[in-house]
């Protein structure tokens, strides 16, 4: 059993909380910066939502969605790219 505590996720992303995550992050890219948000829900009307995976109340990982309709595909998310 490992003594590392528990990884949750939650919905409710704090935006400057996780651009101090990316740019601490080396993996991140600006795609995870807060400001692409904004960018997808006004220029393109798509509900937009940024998961973030906590350990101990501190982000250990953030996940952007993007929320689209398609008459072909149905709703489906995707994430933001790299």
């Amino acid at each position: 059993m490992s003594n590392q505590a528990t990884v949750t996720v939650a919905a409710a992303v704090d935006g400057r909380e996780g651009d101090v995550f990316v740019h601490a992050s080396p993996e991140a890219t600006g795609y995870h910066l807060w400001g692409w948000k904004a960018v997808f829900e006004r220029a393109f009307g798509h509900k937009t939502v940024y998961l973030a995976a906590r350990r101990s109340d501190r982000i250990v990982g953030i996940l952007p969605l993007v929320f689209f309709r398609s008459a072909l595909f149905g709703r489906f998310a995707v994430s933001l790219p790299f």
